[in-house]
């Protein structure tokens, strides 16, 4: 019974690791770059350390840009030495 309880809350879990990304996907901006983050921490293993983040996710962010949550955690992380800009969102 245990077993099938830890089984279930993985599941739960990975679940709603899938709809966070999805939500954060959607606040990507431009305004950090990857470049900013390799001159800091020295190189995209020391990004991927430091963040818990896949080098494919580091990659990505080369293309659509450093999601914006991400951008506050890597702010925070420098103490303020690199700077995410608040998303607006567009008007309708």
């Amino acid at each position: 019974m245990a077993g099938c309880q830890v089984g279930f809350t993985k599941i739960i879990k990975k679940t709603l690791l899938r709809v966070v990304d999805k939500c954060a996907a959607r606040c990507f901006t431009r305004s950090m770059k990857v470049q900013d983050l390799i001159k800091y921490f020295g190189s995209t293993t020391a990004i991927t350390a430091a963040l818990g983040v896949s080098r494919a996710a580091v990659s990505q962010w080369r293309k659509v840009g450093i999601p914006a949550l991400r951008q506050y955690q890597i702010e925070a992380l420098t103490k303020g030495k690199l700077r995410a800009k608040p998303v607006k969102k567009k008007p309708k």
